[in-house]
């Protein structure tokens, strides 16, 4: 509620009392208008039906009289025509109920009753009053109307009784439910009249709560907020800024008053303490002028005095730097000769280093030639043992073969002895012997020179060992020699590498011992530059301070005059 616009918080109350207005009209309306149908119902059937009821007992009533007119009818004509309208009143009657069913279907079981004992009825009743229409004498009818008295006229009797009653019971309903119309018609008026009562009287009460809890309270505390603030009550809280409508938009537009007087008090304060700030820096400023007067004044006499013992040291800077740069130069011619002489010696060392690298070489080489030949020479060494064992086993093949020969001598021997023995059958046997004997001996005789030869092939193999292992321990010795050759060799080199080394390095520090005694020199012309210039400034500075104590002289006069 608290964010809803005061406008709409009064159409809010109207609608409410439109609304409380509209449903107590629409009430009364659909309740009248339910009344009216009920009472169009009541006088459409109700009351239609009491009317067929009557005309229904009329009905019963023109079947009785059209019964007796025909009992006393004496032509067949009339007869004829007398039973049609009798039996027409029978089915206008039985009509009549059908209609008062169709108009009042709660008293469906009363006229189905009432139905069935008509159709009963005039069942019974058809024998009598079809011959009353068969009979034309006097005797006869007066017989005729009688029966219909005795037995038909009571129970036409009887049914009008109950057309009667029925009547009247529709009536009585009608009635009644007319006054019950009457009466929920007095309690409608009733209905509506307290319920639009009670609805306007409580539209009347929220009226009242929103007009002045929400409306009216609101506006009072923020007027009493607002005469604060113009009491120049800053500390005053405001009320209801979180408000939705136009008291919460009033509220923060006081809240924006009450901020910007606030600031305006910050303000004040702080251009009172910006006053008090700037008379002070007054003072302090006034307070150092006088002490930077005589700090200035003290200063620019030391700087004058310092500029004077500033001249005679650059004049004595001058002096020395002129000395420095001639001995210099002596020292520069000096180290450039003891610099020729280094790099010669070091020219001369690295000739040596060369040469003595070249007869390592040549030692190195030489050693694994020796290293080579002797493992050639142990190879051949070894191929020699080789042989001679060959030779053995050769020799052992030889003596093989000797015995082998030996044992077919004999064998040749003992054949031959065979074959004398065998005679004649014998002879081509002793012939093979003897050839086998022949063979023998030449292979005896072959193999007793191989072996000759074999003895002496071994015996110059054990020569050509022994002086292989002469030639081999030779050139070990030689391989040794070589190795310590090469060692001794590369010490040298190595020393001769330092010795070059060093040189260099003796070459490298005397050419910069020459750069730097150029650099001195340099240095020395610079220094002697410099002392001009320092010389030069020294005195610019002197003037330059009196100036700027004249300048500081007229700054402090016109700060104290301003």
């Amino acid at each position: 509620m608290d964010n809803i616009k005061i406008k709409h918080k009064i159409l809010l109350i109207v609608a409410i009392l439109g609304l409380v207005v509209i449903a107590g009209g629409l009430y009364a309306a659909l309740s009248m208008t339910a009344i009216d149908t009920a009472y169009s119902g009541l006088l459409d059937h109700e009351e239609h039906a009491a009317i067929e009821s009557g005309e229904a007992g009329r009905d019963l009533r023109n079947i009785m009289s059209s019964a007796f007119n025909l009992a006393f009818e004496t032509t067949e004509a009339g007869d004829a025509r007398m039973l049609q309208e009798t039996l027409q009143a029978e089915q206008t009657y039985l009509q009549d109920l059908s209609a008062i069913r169709a108009l009042v279907p709660a008293y469906a079981a009363a006229i189905d009753a009432m139905e069935s004992k008509a159709k009963a009825d005039f069942a019974r009743c058809d024998g009598p009053i079809h011959h009353a229409a068969s009979v034309t004498d006097a005797a006869a009818i007066v017989a005729a109307g009688q029966i219909l008295r005795t037995q038909c006229e009571p129970l036409l009797h009887a049914l009008e009784a109950d057309q009667r009653a029925f009547t009247d019971r529709v009536v009585t309903d009608a009635s009644k439910n007319s006054d019950d119309l009457t009466g929920q018609t007095h309690r409608t008026v009733a209905t509506t009249l307290g319920v639009e009562g009670l609805g306007l009287g409580l539209a009347v009460l929220l009226a009242l709560w929103i007009a002045g809890a929400k409306i009216a309270t609101p506006l009072t505390r923020l007027s009493e907020v607002m005469r604060r603030l113009a009491d120049n009550d800053l500390a005053v809280e405001i009320p209801d800024r979180q408000r939705g409508d136009e008291v919460g938009l009033m509220a923060r537009t006081v809240e924006v008053f009450k901020d910007n007087a606030l600031e305006r008090a910050r303000m004040e304060e702080r251009e009172a303490a910006a006053l008090a700030e700037r008379e002070a820096r007054a003072r302090t400023i006034e307070g150092l002028t006088a002490a930077f007067d005589r700090s200035i004044s003290s200063m620019l006499d030391t700087v004058a005095g310092a500029s004077t013992e500033l001249e005679a040291t650059a004049a004595s800077m001058a002096g020395g730097a002129e000395q420095t740069t001639q001995q210099a130069t002596t020292v520069a011619s000096a180290t450039e000769q003891a610099s020729n002489a280094v790099e010669t010696v070091a020219s001369a060392a690295e000739e040596l280093s060369a040469s003595i690298r070249e007869i390592g070489r040549q030692v190195s080489e030489a050693s694994t030639i020796a290293n080579t030949a002797a493992e050639d020479a142990g190879r051949t060494n070894q191929t020699v043992r080789d042989l001679e064992a060959t030779a053995a086993k050769i020799g052992d093949v030889v003596n093989l073969i000797t015995d082998i020969a030996s044992q077919t001598n004999l064998l040749a021997l003992n054949a031959t002895i065979e074959a004398a023995r065998a005679g004649e059958a014998g002879k081509g046997f002793a012939v093979v012997a003897g050839e086998v004997k022949n063979l023998a001996n030449q292979t005896a005789r072959a193999t007793d020179e191989i072996g000759s030869q074999i003895g002496m092939v071994q015996t110059q193999t054990q020569n050509v060992v022994e002086a292989i292992g002469g030639i081999v321990k030779r050139i070990d010795d030689i391989s040794h020699i070589s190795t310590a050759i090469a060692s001794a060799v590369e010490e040298q080199a190595a020393a001769t590498a330092e010795i070059a080394g060093n040189v260099a390095q003796a070459s490298q520090g005397t050419a910069l011992v020459a750069g730097t005694i150029s650099g001195v020199s340099d240095a020395a012309a610079g220094t002697g530059a410099a002392a001009q210039q320092v010389l030069s400034s020294a005195r610019s500075l002197s003037s330059e301070a009196e100036q700027l104590k004249s300048v500081v002289t007229t700054f402090l006069h016109d700060v104290r005059a301003a």
